[in-house]
């Protein structure tokens, strides 16, 4: 940005200024002019002021000067220098207007490419002041944002949580009973697989639910980015509870059919089902100084060796 402080600059003119319109110290347009006593030598007011601090002498004259026996300008001086066509302060920031000097303070004070910073709290951007209004509402990523149904949604959430919680109980009455119940395991598994296939199937209703729901709330949230940031973590939190229901819900199901195999096969020992136990039969063989014509039989259930002594009958 240009400096005002003592005169401006050629450059910043629409057209080449006159050289009497210029200061005889800095050399640049006047500013705030002023002349000596006798003679009327142009200078701008802070340039003379700096120089008359080492030197009471006019320095184009040599006659004494001092701050109090300065005078004002001319009117035509000043009218002249209010006239002539000058950039905008802000030109560097996109202003391309060139507006008269006697009308510049106001046009600086008006103007749509002043610096402005943002309002919004922990932001700090600075932007041109017709920027402003837009920056601050829709692209700021500090801005605050209503959320309409924000309670609705957080309520909903809640509701799914506490869901979750309560199917989850259930899950640990159910295992429970399996414990409590283990010497009639057949009539246990029946119940527990009626009452885990309600809760899958009531989990299932409940994901599909959570995913609509959740669809929704993200179609929201697009929009609404502040509430989107609270309700990340509970959605997280729903997903790893739903993972370890699954995971619980596998894991009921494989102990579940290990402990009905393991039950059927002790209840056909028990009741003289010998046709159903697993055997391997070995006929003949070598002893390493015979051959052999006996029958034998080993047990894949007791891992053992048994003579049929039946056998050639």
């Amino acid at each position: 940005m240009a400096s005002y402080d003592t005169g401006y600059e050629d450059e910043l003119f629409q057209h080449p200024v006159g050289h009497t319109l210029h200061c005889g110290i800095c050399m640049n347009v006047l500013k705030n002019p002023v002349t000596c006593r006798h003679n009327e030598h142009l200078f701008c007011r802070a340039c003379i002021t700096i120089h008359l601090m080492n030197f009471q002498t006019c320095p184009s004259c040599m006659e004494p000067l001092t701050v109090e026996s300065l005078r004002q300008a001319p009117r035509a001086v000043t009218n002249l220098l209010s006239e002539l066509k000058i950039r905008c302060q802000f030109f560097d920031r996109g202003c391309g207007q060139f507006v008269e000097l006697g009308d510049l303070k106001r046009h600086v004070a008006d103007c749509g490419f002043a610096p402005a910073v943002c309002s919004n709290e922990g932001c700090q951007v600075e932007v041109n002041k017709h920027d402003l209004l837009h920056h601050e509402t829709a692209v700021c990523e500090l801005r605050r944002v209503k959320c309409h149904s924000c309670n609705e949604i957080k309520q909903e959430m809640d509701t799914v949580k506490f869901n979750l919680a309560a199917m989850n109980e259930k899950l640990k009455e159910v295992g429970k009973k399996m414990d409590r119940n283990q010497e009639n395991v057949n009539s246990c598994v029946e119940k527990a697989n009626v009452e885990v296939g309600n809760i899958v199937a009531e989990v299932g209703n409940v994901v599909t639910n959570v995913v609509v729901k959740v669809e929704l709330v993200q179609e929201q949230l697009n929009k609404q980015e502040e509430c989107n940031r609270r309700l990340e973590a509970d959605n997280v939190e729903i997903k790893r509870s739903l993972n370890e229901i699954t995971k619980q819900l596998e894991r009921m199901t494989r102990q579940t059919s290990r402990k009905v195999q393991a039950e059927e096969m002790k209840k056909g020992i028990a009741e003289g089902e010998v046709d159903r136990e697993p055997k391997v039969v070995v006929a003949g063989g070598w002893n390493g100084s015979r051959d052999l014509n006996s029958v034998e039989m080993f047990s894949l259930l007791n891992g053992t060796w048994t003579v049929d002594s039946d056998w050639r009958s």
